[in-house]
């Protein structure tokens, strides 16, 4: 039997979506600077933890239904609502993100009381250790992790639920992809302009590996304003390339070690 890392920041905002949006006039800053209603909200709290717990039970079952077997056992695994390592590297990380309603904030406290969390890393880096290292069973609505991280896993996107199996040299091509294209929803820059499509036609010209996504910064270009058809170099490094890297990667903590910063392979 194998137990489930499930990625559980989403099913806050299941639960919360449209509910509680209405300004009361007084706020309070949070740690990520968002504002959210200082009055109370008076709604018990008691139907959104039933529903919390029944949306991680529904994951449990659905996947051993799929995994044609018992499971050991679900854990749901939150991000540190105080931040997480990639702020120190990139200040605005995650910027531009919605205030949360003051229901979310106090179904998020009730989670974190509830399930836990680990110090200075996100969901995502302790479920991506689990399914890559302990064999565990990843369940998540982000396509960075499971098409980045080689294991099985389930998308619990409501409408696109299934079972999938990404190996490691699919999760390998995945992760210079995306140190190429950054993450918009993130605010992690990547090459500006470049999409999916692009990167993979930078990395057949330049090589699937760490020196073809460098060459891809270097000559990254974007056009000119004033004329389509003319082209400006942006003048990138190595070391925006390895900031993405590190921002992206899911790959930078383990229980024993905490958190180690990636660091581009030595050259042979």
């Amino acid at each position: 039997k194998r137990m489930i890392a499930l990625d559980a920041d989403y099913l806050i905002f299941i639960c919360t979506e449209g509910k509680n949006t209405k300004s009361f006039g007084f706020t309070k800053k949070t740690s990520t600077g968002h504002k959210f209603a200082k009055k109370a909200y008076k709604e018990p709290l008691k139907p959104y933890k039933d529903r919390i717990k029944a949306l991680i039970k529904e994951v449990e079952n659905e996947i051993a239904v799929n995994m044609v077997g018992e499971v050991a056992g679900i854990k749901a695994i939150f991000s540190d609502p105080n931040g997480n390592f990639r702020y120190k590297l990139k200040a605005d990380y995650k910027a531009g993100r919605p205030p949360r309603s003051a229901l979310w904030y106090r179904l998020h406290k009730w989670c974190m009381k509830k399930y836990g969390y680990t110090k200075g890393i996100e969901a995502d880096d302790e479920v991506a250790y689990l399914v890559s290292k302990k064999n565990w069973i990843g369940a998540s609505m982000d396509k960075d992790l499971w098409r980045g991280i080689e294991g099985d896993w389930f998308n619990v996107y409501h409408s696109k639920r299934y079972m999938t199996t990404l190996s490691p040299y699919d999760a390998r091509n995945f992760n210079l992809i995306q140190t190429i294209t950054g993450d918009r929803d993130d605010n992690i820059d990547g090459i500006s302009g470049v999409g999916e499509t692009t990167a993979i036609k930078l990395l057949d010209k330049y090589g699937w590996n760490w020196e073809g996504v460098v060459q891809a910064y270097i000559n990254a270009d974007r056009p000119d304003p004033a004329d389509k058809k003319k082209r400006l170099s942006w003048g990138l490094t190595v070391d925006d390339a390895i900031l993405a890297r590190r921002l992206v990667c899911m790959r930078q903590w383990t229980p024993k070690k905490g958190v180690r910063l990636w660091h581009p392979p030595k050259e042979k």
